[in-house]
């Protein structure tokens, strides 16, 4: 498998194949750092999916290719981004 600074330039560039690489490489990251923070599967799954769209959609922003793994751990951690990183209200409190 290719590095992650040539998938990310590659992806960049449009290669859609290394963007897949890219999830390959980091999804059990991404779900990990969810489920650590949400404590639920199936939201951590859904978060994750949310941060590689958003990371995909955002790839340009990125200065450098070498800290794709901390800037996605942040978008699947739900430092950043769209409101669904947000517990749903229903859920009881995990105090």
């Amino acid at each position: 498998m290719k590095d992650t600074e040539s998938l990310v330039r590659a992806a960049r560039a449009g290669d859609l194949a290394a963007f897949s690489g890219i999830v390959r490489k980091f999804q059990d990251m991404g779900y990990g750092c969810a489920y650590a923070i949400l404590g639920d599967f199936h939201l951590a799954e859904d978060v994750t999916q949310e941060a590689f769209i958003e990371a995909y959609r955002n790839l340009p922003k990125l200065r450098s290719a070498a800290a794709f793994p901390a800037w996605f751990a942040i978008a699947a951690a739900g430092l950043h981004g769209p409101s669904v990183y947000q517990p749903c209200p229903w859920k009881p409190s995990r105090r």
